[in-house]
């Protein structure tokens, strides 16, 4: 599917989800494994199991198994994940140090093959990023270009607007 998306260019585009990570995460710290509605999630289980959270897992591995490296024609959209969790990905420029203090094995350590480019580069080529009209812009510009951020709206959502001139 990969090599079909980057022949093509298509982007691919990762709303809002849990994904999986109530059933995980909510079951494993004694919270509701499935909630019922949006209106049932807690602050607990919105920090580690709502989109932030699994889009930014869903970016580290791609980088870290070279999915850019392999297929650099793919993009990657994030919508409705705010934006801000971005920058907590720059951790990962920290392990392609040859002085990274974790032992580790070349072959193994990065699984799609070695990083030609330091993982934030890969990020800032590769992802867009649909902020939250509350997220801290300046932060954010620090590491995805102005040209990566798009504007999204899901209303009736609270990081919507009935109005997209109201963003």
């Amino acid at each position: 599917v990969w090599g079909l998306l980057n022949d093509a260019r298509i982007p691919v585009a990762f709303h809002i989800d849990y994904f999986g990570y109530h059933e995980f995460f909510s079951s494993a710290w004694g919270e509701m494994a499935e909630p019922t509605s949006e209106a049932d999630v807690n602050a607990f289980q919105w920090l580690t199991c709502a989109g932030m959270r699994p889009m930014m897992d869903m970016v580290a591995r791609l980088v870290t198994h070279n999915q850019f490296g392999r297929f650099p024609d793919v993009n990657l959209i994030s919508v409705s994940n705010g934006s801000e969790w971005v920058r907590d990905l720059q951790r990962l420029d920290d392990f392609t140090s040859p002085d990274f203090a974790w032992p580790r094995t070349e072959s193994t350590w990065w699984k799609g093959g070695n990083l030609a480019e330091p993982p934030s580069e890969q990020i800032r080529e590769h992802l867009y990023v649909a902020p939250f009209a509350w997220d801290d812009l300046s932060s954010v510009l620090a590491y995805i270009p102005r040209s990566r951020l798009i504007m999204a709206t899901d209303y009736p959502h609270p990081d919507g607007f009935a109005k997209a001139d109201d963003y």
